[in-house]
This record gives structure tokens, C-alpha cells and sequence, in this order.
């Protein structure tokens, strides 16, 4: 689970794996996001983090 990690909405993240594909997806939007499945774990951790930090920013 990845909290406020949508780059689309700024929603949850949750991994759903389904015919040999893996994505993050969006609970509040439903948007996809594809994650490798060929690297390493710890590679993987990082490229959400990514994900989650190149968000853009809100301005309130």
C-alpha cells in the first residue's frame, strides 16, 4: 500500500497482480501503474518511492 502516491488524484496506491502482470492501483480513481516484474524487490521498493516522491505538489 502506498498512501497519497496517485499521480493522477493524489489517492492510495495498492498492488493488484492479475494474468502475469503486476500495477499499483488507484483506489479512489482507479488509475494503473505499471511495476516490473523481472527486477528485484528491494528495486521495486524503490521505483514506487519514485513514484511517490515525482509526484507533483499541491498548493493549498
Amino acid at each position: 500500500m502506498v498512501y497519497k502516491g496517485c499521480q493522477r488524484c493524489g489517492g492510495d496506491l495498492f498492488e493488484e497482480e492479475f494474468l502475469g502482470s503486476r500495477d499499483l492501483v488507484c483506489l479512489q480513481c482507479g488509475d494503473r501503474q505499471a511495476v516490473a516484474l523481472t527486477r528485484g524487490r528491494e528495486e521495486e521498493i524503490s521505483i514506487i518511492r519514485w513514484l511517490v516522491s515525482a509526484r507533483p505538489s499541491r498548493a493549498a
